[in-house]
């Protein structure tokens, strides 16, 4: 991804979202880790493997009506809007040749409560959520 890339969900990226990668929710999920990737690699950070519960998040939302759907939509929508300009923000700095370090790693740890955040809405199977 490149300073000029917007966090464009029809996008192919590079990980397995589930078996409909055509899918809307799936390709906006996969955009949104692929930029976190991007933040975590300026905070000079290992990104964690990925847990069941984040990879199968867009089959649980496509399977989750009402109430939850709306607001995790709108959660997904949310993050991806702070991501893009923030992701920007961080490259600026980079190709600058400033250190970003400590504003990815901020970035990061917003990325992850609000993702975990997203995730909590969901229905999940027992003792499932926050392995």
């Amino acid at each position: 991804m490149n300073m000029h890339t917007r966090l464009d969900p029809l996008e192919a990226g590079s990980a397995d979202f589930g078996p409909d990668p055509a899918d809307v929710i799936a390709r906006k999920w996969l955009v949104l880790h692929d930029a976190a990737a991007a933040v975590a690699a300026l905070a000079g950070l290992q990104v964690e493997p990925m847990r069941a519960e984040v990879r199968d998040f867009p089959g649980v939302l496509r399977a989750v009506g009402g109430w939850q759907r709306e607001q995790a939509e709108q959660g997904l929508d949310d993050l991806l809007a702070i991501m893009e300009p923030g992701l920007s923000a961080l490259l600026t700095l980079h190709a600058r040749g400033s250190n970003s370090s400590a504003a990815a790693a901020a970035l990061w740890q917003e990325f992850k409560a609000a993702r975990d955040a997203l995730l909590a809405l969901l229905p999940w199977p027992e003792n499932r959520l926050g392995g």
